[in-house]
Order: C-alpha cells, then structure tokens, then sequence
C-alpha cells in the first residue's frame, strides 16, 4: 500500500492539428495558449488536507449498500495533497503540465480535477469557482461528472 501517489497530466494547448504522437501521451484540451497563471492559483486549493468529492464519479461506489433502517455509508473522500504544481513545459512548445501528489486518490479524481482546472485556463471558470468546488467537498460535484 503507497504511503503516497504522484501523477502528471500533460495537456496540449495548441492551434496544430491531431497529431498521432503527441495524441497518445497528452490531452489536446485547446486550441489556444492556457492560462497557466490563473491555473496555478485554482491548484493552490489542493494544497493540505481536502476532500475530493466533487471530483469523484459517484457511480463507481453504488455497491456501497445500507442495511434495513441504516443510512448508506459513503466515503468521505479525504487526502493530504503534499504537492501540486502547474507548468508549461519548456521543451515542448505548447504543452502545460499538471502533477499532483497526495496520500490517495480515488477513480477518475485526477482526471476530473485537471478536467477543472483546464477549464479555469481556458477562461471558463475561475479559480475562485475551483477552489469553492474544492471547498463543497462531497456535497460538491464537477462538471461531467454524474450523481
């Protein structure tokens, strides 16, 4: 059982068309620069002790079952995020890079969360708006995510 886990996201930001290589190791989330600014300050959100459940697909816990009389027990998502960082990759021309490291994460979290934060440079939403869905915990939900 890791005491931690760390994942990086690479997300491509570019004017140019489908490219078969680059398709297959980062998401082409845009067809304009990312604000990399406005994305590192929604990231601060996750910094300490947080609780992800705004950015957890509920149906991957439907076999959580009560029994007669008993209130369904549901996970309260919590994590320590000890790190997070959002960059442009120098080397690659276009490229903004999202790591994030935490104590645990649970099914599609990382995807949803870079899902949001993409979203916050692409002018979307605001990193006010992150941080207040970071913020709702479990009674929040993310877009594209299902109750």
């Amino acid at each position: 059982h890791a005491a931690r886990r760390r994942y990086r996201y690479l997300l491509r930001a570019s004017p140019a068309p489908a490219d078969s290589f680059w398709d297959a190791y980062a998401w082409r989330c845009a067809s304009a620069p990312l604000d990399v600014g406005a994305m590192c300050a929604a990231a601060e959100a996750l910094r300490g002790d947080v609780r992800l459940g705004a950015f957890v697909k509920r149906e991957r816990h439907r076999h959580l079952r009560a029994g007669a009389g008993e209130a369904p027990e549901v996970p309260a998502y919590e994590t320590h995020v000890s790190d997070v960082c959002v960059y442009a990759a120098e080397s690659l021309p276009g490229v903004v890079v999202v790591e994030l490291e935490a104590s645990r994460f649970f099914y599609s979290t990382v995807r949803l969360l870079v899902w949001e934060l993409a979203r916050v440079g692409r002018g979307q939403s605001s990193a006010a708006d992150f941080a207040a869905l970071v913020a709702a915990g479990a009674a929040g939900r993310a877009e594209g995510t299902s109750a």
